[in-house]
């Protein structure tokens, strides 16, 4: 199984070396994962001029990783950041996001969750998308680490002592059940986490590999695949064509 997990931000090669490393150790044998950025793309993605921005060059490459052979792309934003229109140009490639996954596994393991954000800025995108998902009332609250997402890996310390702090709060006044840490780069402090507060800790890169290998198994096996009857129906190719974006893009064949 071949899956590109895709940091839709600018270039930064030790956290990308950081994240090759980690989904590969929890992907198993029989799993390459590979990790890219979008280039010249900003660090973060708290704000939506910021999503909007890299939303093209996104699509971009989930339609080319699909012409390459991948079975499945991973979107590494908790933002989910246009994955309706990811969903909609593949017809055969698995496409997951990483929020999307993280809520849903949440709400299988309890009845209630909170979401860790980095900051208050993404809060009302994560609850308009959890709206979506159909799982607004399974969110108990949103707690917040006050940290830029930037900086959350600057001093691993002190990103720990603020999860600890806001994950026991989310206990004790929420009555949340699971947690959920809402930004990729919170990655490798979830089983900490768990072991201190005895609760499912749900981390979001982690839950998009497992959704995506769990997503590429069913298809593999029993063909269950994103609809494409009505919601996800493929823009006609003659109509894509008629655009030039292969041209744009540089890449022959594109669509």
């Amino acid at each position: 199984m071949r899956i590109l997990y895709i940091n839709p931000v600018g270039e930064n090669p030790e956290l990308q070396a950081d994240f090759v490393e980690y989904l590969n150790a929890h992907a198993g044998p029989d799993c390459e994962v590979t990790v890219e950025s979008l280039g010249q793309a900003p660090h973060s993605l708290e704000s939506y001029y910021y999503l909007s921005l890299i939303a093209p060059d996104l699509l971009r490459r989930v339609k080319q990783a699909e012409n390459e052979g991948y079975d499945a792309t991973i979107t590494g934003c908790f933002c989910d950041p246009a994955m309706d229109a990811c969903k909609e140009i593949c017809e055969r490639m698995v496409v997951v996001g990483v929020m999307e996954s993280a809520v849903h596994i949440a709400a299988q393991l309890a009845p209630r969750f909170s979401i860790l954000s980095a900051s208050l800025k993404s809060v009302q995108d994560f609850r308009d998308n959890l709206g979506k998902y159909g799982l607004t009332e399974r969110l108990t609250s949103f707690r917040t680490l006050d940290i830029p997402v930037v900086d959350l890996m600057s001093d691993s310390s002190i990103t720990a002592r603020r999860m600890g702090e806001e994950v026991a709060l989310a206990i004790s006044e929420d009555k949340a059940e699971a947690m959920i840490l809402g930004c990729t780069l919170q990655l490798g402090h979830y089983k900490e986490l768990q072991r201190e507060f005895g609760i499912p800790v749900i981390d979001a890169a982690l839950a998009g590999l497992y959704a995506a290998q769990h997503l590429v198994s069913i298809r593999d096996r029993s063909g269950w695949y994103t609809s494409k009857i009505s919601t996800y129906a493929p823009t006609p190719k003659g109509e894509l064509a008629s655009l030039g974006l292969d041209k744009y893009y540089g890449i022959e064949g594109l669509f």
